[in-house]
């Protein structure tokens, strides 16, 4: 047996395993704490958290924390969620009913006086790159709820925030095996990019056509990881806006759109001013998979960057059935793998 098919067969055990494991609501595994008192978690602004032995009542003020909760099999332990769960389609999949759980609002919008009736063990929220989450953690804390923060710039952190998420809800082991399926699906993409000589020049686009990622943040990693180059990697930021003469020099062989932007594919390419560039001339533009970014399915939408970048690469692996069977692997039953 050659080494990919072994790689195939090796990710594709990892699978099963999980799938044996459960998700959901289902029991806790044996890192799962008991008995009275208190103990400490340090959460990704470095803030050390007092929280009870057993997390019981939890309200999570993002999706992608929601979507991490019910795959490590603590969604019992919700009691409440971010208005944003009600229109999250993988969430609205997991969880029908999802729209009976009470929300606050979000950590936009937060209704502190909902918040505190909700009587929660700990809150989990995001710290955005503006000011906007620093008031929102003082106003929770103030009222002496417990509040764990997530911060995620890179990959890393998102393995960092499925066993952060894990040690909270007692559920390490469950959190260790994510990570490992999550590893998995990346070390697939780069053994099968290994061979791979020629990296396009990729730029990703988000709220405008002329705002990209940068050299630094989660979906510059994607760009390389998918065996792309970043041509606005010289900026060292998360994001940088530049004019539409800059992007035309750079004359990039692809273009990602973020999947919540106002404009797409059909905008770009039947846009004149954009009819130059390589990426527009070959059909090379699309909307990013629709998924979270800061859960484990954005190995999802690394994998679907590389296949389209490199199809060549993929060819013999059937995609559909790789999605699902880890889709099922990290939700369980409940995940469709559309």
């Amino acid at each position: 047996m050659d080494f990919m098919r072994t790689a195939t067969c090796i990710v594709a055990l990892y699978f099963v395993c999980a799938l044996l494991c459960g998700c959901g609501t289902g029991g806790s595994d044996s890192t799962s704490l008991s008995g009275g008192g208190s103990r400490a978690v340090t959460d990704m602004l470095g803030r050390r958290v007092l929280l009870p032995q057993r997390v019981e009542r939890a309200v999570l003020l993002l999706s992608d924390a929601a979507k991490i909760v019910y795959s490590l099999g603590a969604w019992g332990s919700v009691v409440g969620v971010s208005r944003y769960c009600y229109e999250d389609r993988t969430l609205c999949q997991l969880v029908p009913d999802i729209n009976k759980l009470p929300s606050p609002g979000s950590g936009f919008d937060l209704n502190i006086e909902k918040l505190l009736a909700l009587r929660p063990d700990v809150v989990v929220v995001w710290a955005s790159t503006s000011s906007r989450s620093h008031p929102l953690l003082k106003q929770i804390t103030e009222r002496g709820v417990p509040v764990v923060v997530l911060r995620c710039f890179g990959l890393g952190d998102v393995y960092r925030t499925v066993e952060l998420l894990g040690e909270v809800f007692g559920r390490r082991r469950r959190a260790a095996e994510i990570v490992k399926q999550m590893k998995g699906v990346v070390a697939f993409v780069r053994e099968r990019l290994k061979g791979v000589r020629r990296k396009p020049k990729v730029i990703w686009l988000w709220t405008q056509p002329t705002r990209l990622t940068g050299g630094m943040g989660l979906t510059n990693d994607i760009i390389a990881l998918a065996g792309g180059v970043n041509p606005a990697a010289k900026f060292a930021v998360p994001y940088a806006t530049v004019s539409l003469e800059q992007i035309i020099a750079w004359n990039p062989d692809a273009i990602v759109i973020w999947e919540s932007a106002r404009y797409n594919r059909k905008g770009i390419i039947q846009d004149k001013r954009w009819r130059s560039v390589t990426a527009v001339r070959r059909g090379m533009v699309k909307k990013s998979r629709s998924t979270g970014l800061w859960c484990p399915e954005i190995v999802l939408k690394l994998l679907d960057i590389a296949v389209w970048l490199h199809p060549d690469a993929f060819k013999g692996v059937d995609i559909g059935k790789f999605e699902r069977d880890f889709l099922r692997s990290v939700y369980g039953s409940a995940a469709g793998g559309n």
